[in-house]
């Protein structure tokens, strides 16, 4: 009896051990999705963007809205990524609010696994 006992806890154990261990998502595979954000953002604020809102400095990109305008976003919601993540794209404007030099972008991605570091 005592060895059936034993030996089911021991199942479990290693059961538990090599189901944890199976699925560990790796930096590798969120890097790529942060710089995919990046892509995607760069993409949608020269296409939907650009020639269309002036004046504004920053302009904030959600995953959600890049899927409404038929983006894929299917890598994301692979890793179960909040719709609500988001690219904020920055510009700099002069005295006129015109676009001067380039812009940047920057990632806020929220996945069930991963958070984009705030450094």
């Amino acid at each position: 009896m005592r060895r059936k006992i034993v030996l089911i806890l021991l199942v479990i154990i290693i059961g538990g051990v090599l189901i944890s261990c199976g699925k560990k998502e790796k930096k590798e595979d969120f890097e790529k999705l942060e710089k995919r954000m990046t892509e995607l953002a760069e993409q949608y604020y020269n296409e939907q963007l650009k020639d269309f809102v002036k004046g504004l400095d920053v302009h904030e990109i959600s995953l959600e809205a890049m899927e409404k305008a038929g983006y894929n976003i299917d890598s994301f919601k692979e890793k179960k990524c909040a719709k609500t993540s988001y690219s904020e794209v920055r510009l700099t404007l002069d005295e006129n609010r015109e676009v001067v030099g380039n812009y940047t972008i920057k990632n806020y991605l929220n996945c069930s696994n991963y958070k984009t570091s705030l450094k």
